[in-house]
């Protein structure tokens, strides 16, 4: 299923995903040859060898399996230990084969919230983990993963996905507690630059937090930005090993969204509240390594705002300078506000946002532009944020977070005379044509007063 080439509508979509025990005589196959014949299964080969019988049929899933086989040989724990807790899990499904047996898919542009309990998560990650889920439905497939785990970095996102099933004395209650909410958010109306030209609103709190702080450092109390694929997720089940991956692979619960979330369009969000990290970890990218499941206490339940941000340069079809143009500054702040804004009766709750450097590095965003962005997105909702710079360099050589105070000071320190989101909007939507990117230098001069003309004092004439 792909999205249709600049087209906002997607392509068809099933309406539902379907659990393994939506056909009477696969669920029945399924507990002959897997189910019951674990208890007498006394090693991970000897399980694997008859998971792998039973997908005898599928040559690539066949192949993949093997690959996690081999990675199971080699676990830092009983793989064993791991295949049972799976099954126990992909088992309960027999005992709500009654009342749930699929799950409706959040279609586009439609405005819903669901919450899926942690007895259907579960079960449905244990069957991807496992090859069993239908073949109409490829987001969550385990497949690509499998032959990728000769390198360590795929190897660590899976164990930190298996740490949702390491046994429950090494987890802990709270997090076994959990479910996932997941609401689909719609601008309607899609706001235009006359809208946002005409916001008498001042810019909003900014707070800039250290080049070594985390965005989950205050997860109880903030809203953390997922720099999401429209497809959210990512390539977590692939070669991603970034922000938004290693968010899905510790927080392993929103895995299952990618089974029933369809993509994203230019004029929605995806807002995940309930999932909870299930391990720690260190490094980024190629350096991701994971260090264990959660062992004592427990990491709060978090809220993430997923939004896609439109990719430029090398990866795109758009070129660099093409994120300048009105249409496309546009189509960010309505993706930016569509994620930020929130219903006031919940605003107590995660009011600040936490975010950070959203469409830049892979996607060729700028860093200036996507952070007056977000500061105006924030600033129409009327939330606080706090911005991670991550020790990014600027275009210029100087640290991002030297260049955002300087801005963030331009923007806010005029007595008198204050910049609001209409002013600011204003100035990103009319950017000369040769634009280089540096919003300092822009920005100061456009907000540079006009000189006070001196008075013209008339001739002298002698009398």
């Amino acid at each position: 299923m792909q999205f249709n080439s600049y087209s906002n509508q997607p392509a068809a979509l099933p309406k539902s995903i379907q659990l393994p025990s939506f056909d009477k005589k696969t669920w029945e196959n399924i507990e002959i040859l897997l189910v019951h014949p674990l208890r007498e299964t006394s090693s991970a080969a000897q399980f694997m060898s008859k998971l792998i019988s039973y997908h005898s049929k599928d040559q690539q899933k066949v192949q993949s399996l093997k690959e996690f086989g081999r990675f199971l040989e080699g676990y830092p724990e009983n793989g064993l230990t791991i295949l049972k807790e799976l099954i126990k899990s992909i088992a309960t499904l027999g005992m709500l084969r009654e009342t749930t047996t699929f799950i409706t898919i959040l279609q586009p542009l439609t405005q819903v919230k669901t919450t899926i309990p942690r007895t259907i998560l579960d079960p449905l990650i244990a069957s991807a983990i496992l090859g069993m889920l239908p073949e109409n439905r490829q987001s969550l497939n385990f497949q690509s993963l499998y032959m990728l785990l000769g390198n360590p970095s795929q190897a660590a996102k899976l164990k930190m996905i298996l740490s949702l099933f390491e046994n429950t004395d090494l987890v802990s209650k709270a997090n076994r507690r959990s479910d996932l909410t997941v609401q689909r958010r719609v601008l309607d109306p899609y706001l235009s630059h006359t809208d946002w030209i005409a916001m008498d609103v001042s810019l909003g709190e900014l707070q800039l937090m250290g080049d070594s702080s985390s965005m989950e450092e205050g997860a109880s109390t903030h809203a953390i930005v997922d720099f999401a694929n429209r497809w959210v997720g990512g390539g977590v089940l692939h070669h991603g090993c970034l922000q938004e991956e290693i968010l899905f692979a510790s927080h392993p619960l929103l895995l299952a969204s990618m089974a029933f979330v369809a993509p994203m369009t230019d004029k929605e969000a995806i807002i995940f509240e309930g999932p909870r990290k299930m391990c720690t970890f260190r490094g980024y990218g190629r350096t991701l390594e994971f260090e264990g499941a959660v062992q004592e206490g427990t990491f709060p339940a978090v809220q993430l705002i997923a939004i896609d941000a439109l990719p430029f340069g090398r990866v795109s079809e758009l070129p660099y300078d093409a994120q300048f143009r009105p249409e496309f500054v546009l189509r960010e702040l309505n993706k930016a506000f569509v994620g930020f804004d929130k219903p006031k009766e919940c605003l107590e709750e995660h009011e600040r946002i936490a975010t950070g450097n959203w469409g830049c590095g892979a996607f060729g965003g700028n860093l200036q532009l996507k952070s007056l962005i977000q500061w105006l997105a924030a600033s129409k909702a009327n939330r606080p944020l706090s911005y991670y710079t991550f020790g990014q360099i600027d275009m210029d050589g100087k640290l991002f977070s030297e260049n955002l105070k300087t801005l963030k000071d331009l923007l806010s320190n005029r007595k008198g005379n204050p910049v609001t989101v209409g002013t600011l909007s204003k100035l990103l939507f009319n950017l000369p044509k040769s634009f280089d990117g540096n919003f300092i230098s822009y920005l100061r001069d456009q907000l540079q007063p006009p000189p006070i003309a001196k008075p013209v004092c008339p001739p002298f004439i002698r009398t």
